[in-house]
């Protein structure tokens, strides 16, 4: 059913009052639905916005999907990486992947995740005020290249990569290109040249090295198959996919926390109880029930990533719409998250609605914060113990005020708080 123009109307007011074109995907699924098209000049998509709809999308007729879409700046940027590669390729690299982000051996990780974020908090001792985001950005960036790639880098050369891959970020978000391929972009492409520069650099340094680290990176020289190209490729993903998503989730948990009292006396309760002052270690994981509700909450209200793409890679029928083959087909996550016929409430932050029977939608695809089908993004288990444990020390450390307003939504790679996250720190306390 093509989408009438007093509602396409609708959607417009929505999306100028609201400074989000998720609002106007948000208005346009009140009126149609599961799925509806989405058509203007240069532009057709199948809006898959419904549970139903997103399930035969990510897994029941998957295989007649594939997540490349070409032409897209991602499939650009990331050329061969595991987010825009399908087939056989794809399973490989995920094998290749997945023993060094999920596990028990993930625990191994918290010692040095406590020392980031001690050493990021000293850095605030000297300040009234920070950006969250910002130092949430840089934290994140330094854990994953620790962790994952053997790079302990400094301050300074975290802000110099954070840059960077700032650059990197806003080449591949939503923009103009949608709707006109060639168009003019306001990006520094030096920034890209010398971020490429820079990853093929520690590549070629780990070669000569020929260490044996229990790193990824390690691992992926030790792999026959995978040549520096194909590894850059990797590095380049996960450098933008693993550090981004985490720090919008930790901005809007913590965003939404300073902006609701209440619930932060009861998390701050619940740490005090389980942990006190003594650093978290992965067995207080488990008992802190109401910090994980607020953790999946603020994912459902701002998911990382709040639209997924898929390329139809053959005619296929969804809800009722014929997809032709080489169809873009979007899953605008930040929609499921929000119908107001399957989450009570659905627009208010309540961390409870996880506590409790019956408040969560059953069916496995109305809440996706780390995507749904066989392509369940692969860091999820990294992500969720590493962003909790970074919460814990921060609140059990540091006393902050909100100096923003009311939180809003930035639609870029990720979801962010509009204008960052700035704070006023009022207390710090020693570790």
């Amino acid at each position: 059913m093509p989408i009438r123009r007093t509602s396409l109307l609708q959607a417009a007011c929505r999306m100028v009052c609201t400074r989000s074109p998720l609002e106007g995907l948000m208005a346009l699924s009140e009126i149609y639905g599961e799925a509806f098209w989405l058509t203007w000049p240069g532009f057709r998509a199948l809006v898959a916005a419904g549970s139903r709809a997103a399930r035969t999308v990510l897994l029941k007729k998957r295989e007649h999907f594939r997540s490349r879409v070409d032409g897209d700046p991602v499939a650009q940027l990331f050329r061969r990486g595991l987010l825009v590669t399908d087939g056989p390729l794809h399973e490989a690299l995920r094998r290749e992947m997945e023993p060094f982000l999920r596990g028990p051996e993930l625990a191994r990780w918290i010692p040095m995740i406590l020392r980031r974020t001690d050493e990021r908090i000293h850095h605030w001792a000297s300040r009234k005020r920070v950006d969250l985001l910002e130092e949430f950005r840089l934290l994140t960036l330094g854990i994953l290249m620790e962790s994952l790639f053997g790079l302990s880098l400094e301050d300074t050369e975290l802000q110099l990569l954070a840059q960077m891959l700032k650059m990197a970020v806003a080449y591949i978000s939503p923009g103009i290109w949608l709707i006109w391929r060639n168009g003019p972009r306001c990006i520094d492409i030096s920034d890209l040249h010398r971020l490429d520069m820079q990853i093929r650099q520690w590549i070629q340094d780990r070669r000569k090295e020929n260490r044996h680290d229990g790193d990824l990176l390690s691992h992926w020289m030790r792999c026959r198959w995978m040549d520096d190209e194909l590894i850059r490729d990797q590095m380049l993903t996960l450098m933008i996919a693993g550090h981004d998503t985490v720090t919008a989730w930790l901005a809007w948990t913590m965003g939404l926390l300073l902006s609701h009292p209440g619930e932060m006396k009861r998390i701050q309760a619940e740490l005090w109880s389980v942990a006190g002052h003594r650093p978290p270690c992965f067995e207080d994981l488990g008992h802190l029930p109401y910090l994980e509700a607020a953790a999946r909450e603020s994912m459902r209200l701002y998911p990382p990533i709040p639209i997924v793409n898929r390329m139809a890679g053959a005619p296929i029928a969804v809800e009722g719409y014929t997809v032709p083959i080489g169809t873009r087909v979007m899953i605008p996550i930040y929609v499921l998250h929000r119908r107001p016929e399957r989450w009570e409430e659905a627009s208010r932050f309540q961390p409870e609605r996880f506590l409790r029977p019956g408040g969560v939608p059953t069916g496995g695809f109305d809440y996706l914060p780390f995507g749904g089908g066989p392509r369940f993004c692969v860091g999820a288990s990294f992500a969720w113990m590493e962003g909790r444990i970074i919460l814990i020390r921060i609140l059990q450390r540091v006393r902050m005020e909100p100096a923003f307003g009311r939180l809003t939504a930035r639609l870029g790679a990720t979801l962010e708080p509009r204008g960052g996250l700035p704070v006023t720190i009022r207390d710090i306390r020693e570790a």
